[in-house]
């Protein structure tokens, strides 16, 4: 079986992560997976294939503020007559847009990360098959914690060693709001109240600065603006004491399975896309549902959010009785590792494409 499989592959985003480890999969399965950026895509069209994946889907054909909607439309009409397509994406709400739904049902199937994604979609209108293609780990963050190889974090752990800092972690590349990024100052301001000496890692975008940042940068922090490979991304979360990821929406929140699997005490909302794996990290209460992309063409609906203060009182837990979290997150990181691989979402992948007649 041949399949074009497009992506974003110019501009590195998280797309381009998630579709490369599912290439990567479906051709140790036999699958022939040529890949093709978007902006190429755009120009040259399915070249001859008969089967294509889109990754993302909405995005490209709707665009970040609705611009693209009417070209899109076009294209999509004329790629329909061309090959089979299906899709991979996530939902970021309760809901999603007239124009989204209706580019979601001309594809053949669509794949989502987590069980509340494929629910939400479902909900708002999505009639063709959709199926539930969870993220994974790479095989290393199954193995042992070591010396760090990378200069940056060899040196983070000298800081915390000669001055006694503990570390935070939150990720923010994009999407500051939808992110929690002003949750995450009102924790950490809570936290530093009473121990100065832990202070907020931020990992962030080398190449964008989310209008967040700002705020982020109030309280006591260390900026980390590199891309990492797998190995040095283990050895940053190791090199960590407690990860937030207050994320008002989202279709699976990576970061959080990565942290809890290298046995990280990792605090997530108890809802939406958490729902999948919360119960083996630390779920913190919710207090609202607001929308968790304002003024989006796209995800339309409200999200999640967490409770800051229910949050900074588990975090301060965590900081003052490490020990037992330690003991209980290195259980849980053991089913982690086993429930989420991306061997699994390889294994649904090829369940999707037999049921939809595909190989």
């Amino acid at each position: 079986m041949h399949v074009l499989y497009v992506y974003p592959i110019r501009q590195y985003v998280t797309f381009t992560y998630i579709a490369k480890c599912h290439v990567e999969q479906m051709a140790r399965r036999g699958i022939q997976v040529f890949g093709r950026d978007w902006g190429s895509f755009w120009n040259d069209g399915s070249g001859g294939f008969s089967k294509v994946i889109l990754h993302p889907l909405w995005y490209p054909f709707i665009g970040v503020s609705g611009e693209r909607a009417a070209v899109g439309r076009a294209f999509l009409e004329r790629l329909s007559k061309e090959s089979r397509l299906a899709a991979f994406d996530v939902v970021e709400s309760d809901g999603l847009s007239e124009t989204a739904v209706e580019i979601a049902n001309r594809m053949e199937f669509l794949c989502v990360p987590s069980t509340w994604s494929a629910r939400m979609a479902v909900r708002a209108g999505v009639r063709v098959p959709v199926y539930t293609v969870p993220h994974g780990v790479p095989p290393c963050f199954r193995d042992p914690p070591r010396e760090p190889r990378n200069p940056r974090i060899a040196e983070l752990r000298r800081m915390k060693r000669d001055l006694g800092w503990k570390l935070v972690f939150f990720n923010l590349y994009h999407s500051g709001w939808r992110k929690g990024a002003d949750l995450v100052e009102k924790i950490m301001g809570r936290v530093q109240e009473r121990h100065p000496e832990v202070k907020l890692l931020i990992k962030r975008h080398p190449d964008i600065l989310d209008s967040f940042l700002g705020r982020l940068r109030r309280v006591g922090h260390v900026d980390f603006a590199e891309w990492l490979s797998p190995e040095d991304l283990r050895d940053l979360y190791d090199s960590c004491d407690a990860c937030l990821v207050m994320s008002r929406g989202g279709g699976f929140e990576l970061v959080a399975v990565e942290a809890g699997c290298r046995g990280l005490p990792t605090l997530v909302p108890e809802d939406g896309c958490f729902l999948d794996y919360c119960r083996w990290l630390i779920p913190v209460r919710i207090s609202g549902h607001p929308p968790s992309l304002p003024g989006n063409p796209i995800h339309t609906g409200a999200g999640f959010e967490a409770d800051w203060e229910d949050a900074a009182e588990k975090l301060l837990d965590v900081v003052e009785n490490p020990g037992p979290w330690r003991e209980r997150m290195a259980r849980n990181a053991e089913v982690l590792r086993r429930s989420f691989t991306w061997e699994r979402a390889g294994e649904v992948i090829m369940y999707a494409l037999r049921r939809q007649g595909w190989v």
